[in-house]
């Protein structure tokens, strides 16, 4: 139950990390869930896999964020937005 508590504080950080034109842009729905949330998610099974089942620290955590969000917006999904 920790680790669903913990893993859905993520959620809070990826909607930080969100330049604020983002999140209003018609055609990004379900797209930037697939690119972004659900990759973080998928990179996060294969951190507790490889770490014995340790979460990143919150350093390393933003900086995946950041990663995704910047590939989705460089991918042109995220509706030809640059980042500011």
């Amino acid at each position: 139950m920790a680790l669903i508590t913990h893993s859905s504080g993520y959620l809070a950080r990826i909607w930080n990390c969100l330049p604020a034109c983002l999140l209003h842009l018609p055609g990004t729905d379900g797209v930037f869930e697939e690119e972004v949330v659900a990759r973080f998610g998928e990179l996060l099974g294969y951190h507790l896999i490889l770490n014995g089942g340790q979460l990143p620290d919150d350093d390393e955590a933003d900086a995946v964020i950041r990663g995704l969000i910047d590939d989705f917006l460089k991918s042109g999904s995220g509706g030809g937005v640059k980042q500011r």
